[in-house]
């Protein structure tokens, strides 16, 4: 689950500072959640046989944990002055 983090908040940032935008921390915290849309494609592979019936818990787990990373991440980037 560290890895999907990291490498969302990173693949973000470095985006975002290629593309020169304002806050790429920002951007990159903003990316972290993965949403239900994850938990569709599992369920989709599953039923065609494309991937194992393990893979859809471990996806559901991936986006809870995001889920509930993404505002504490949110927290610890967010600038000392802002609301």
């Amino acid at each position: 689950m560290a890895g999907a983090i990291l490498g969302k908040l990173a693949g973000g940032f470095f985006g975002a500072r290629l593309a020169r935008i304002g806050r790429p921390l920002l951007v990159g915290s903003i990316l972290v959640p993965r949403g239900e849309f994850s938990l569709v494609l599992a369920k989709t592979g599953v039923d065609a046989g494309l991937v194992g019936p393990q893979l859809y818990p471990v996806a559901g787990l991936a986006v809870l944990v995001t889920a509930l990373a993404s505002p504490l991440i949110d927290r610890l980037t967010r600038p000392a002055n802002r609301p």
